[in-house]
């Protein structure tokens, strides 16, 4: 082997051998980062829900956690990440829960105590 080919292959095992110590890392960053983007989604959901939403508001915040409990469903995911996988869908059905019986704003409970009152003339 001429000696060229064989520095050359030295210089790519001393670069790609340390090179794929990152590949699990790299790889479990990537799944981690998968889980994680949703939970921005969820929490900008959980921000909203906190300054009290009107009925329409909620139902518009309700379909969106749909929208993201759907699209995780859809997520495939290692066996090796399925105790975050379902750590992430029990946070969406708290924060489903939270909007659930976050209390309405004020003008819709005045719009529902009249609606109740005008049932009952």
């Amino acid at each position: 082997m001429p000696f060229w080919v064989a520095s050359l292959a030295d210089r790519v095992l001393v670069v790609l051998i340390p090179g794929l110590r990152l590949v699990p890392d790299l790889y479990r960053w990537r799944v981690k980062l998968r889980i994680y983007r949703w939970y921005g989604a969820l929490i900008a959901i959980e921000r909203e829900a906190i300054s009290g939403p009107d009925t329409s508001q909620r139902d518009v915040l309700l379909e969106r956690i749909d929208a993201i409990e759907s699209a995780v469903n859809r997520m495939k995911m290692p066996l090796a990440f399925a105790d975050q996988f379902y750590v992430l869908r029990e946070h969406i059905g708290f924060v489903r829960e939270r909007l659930a019986h976050a209390p309405v704003a004020a003008n819709d409970a005045t719009e529902v105590h009249e609606d109740i009152e005008q049932g009952s003339a």
